[in-house]
């Protein structure tokens, strides 16, 4: 199980598929290594493999799972992409609202930020505390992005990724803004910054 969330912070999802086959085999019950296979499932864009996972997951909830592969904010982000793919990275380019999302169910609930959709979403798992987690990418038919950041919400973080964005506007709900910090909106143009009072 260690060996597998680490490959799935460092990028390496083919690494983690063996051990964590070994795990279900072990203990198929384990609702833990029935919601990280669910995210692996996710991340390689096998949403249908990754819905039965995190479902099965929920039906194990007496087994622990861990707060940071949440199998009910894993349907919640499937049910975002709406058939979005699996990308290797997307075009930055014309793409400036970022809106920062560390709870799926609770957030993608209440809706964007914004009037319009934002040009990306950013789901952050908090597999990993550091910024440097791996990130993974998918592509909408109606072109909007998600970003699948490992790393925990932090200020670190959204200054990481803004920073790959021109003239970024960062939005999020209360509860991730708390995460992020106001420095995160201090570090885009002023005239970009955005924030939540909801």
């Amino acid at each position: 199980m260690t060996n597998a969330r680490r490959a799935i912070i460092e990028g390496r999802l083919r690494d983690a598929d063996a051990p964590l086959t070994r795990a279900r085999a072990v203990s198929p019950l384990d609702g833990e290594a029935m919601a990280l296979y669910g995210l692996l499932c996710e991340l390689e864009g096998h949403d249908r493999d990754a819905d039965r996972a995190y479902r099965a997951a929920l039906a194990l909830h007496e087994e622990r799972v861990t707060e940071d592969i949440s199998p009910v904010e894993g349907l919640a982000r499937l049910r975002a992409y709406a058939g979005a793919r699996v990308v290797p990275t997307f075009e930055h380019h014309g793409r400036r609202s970022l809106w920062f999302v560390s709870d799926a169910e609770a957030e993608l609930s209440l809706g964007p930020i914004a009037e319009k959709k934002p040009d990306v979403v950013v789901f952050t798992l908090g597999l990993v505390a550091a910024e440097t987690g791996a990130m993974y990418a998918r592509i909408a038919p109606d072109k909007q992005a998600f970003l699948v950041a490992t790393s925990a919400a932090t200020e670190r973080l959204a200054l990481r990724i803004a920073h790959s964005f021109e003239d970024p506007i960062i939005l999020a709900h209360p509860k991730t803004l708390g995460r992020i910090g106001p420095g995160a909106q201090h570090a885009v143009p002023p005239n970009a910054s955005r924030e939540a009072t909801e």
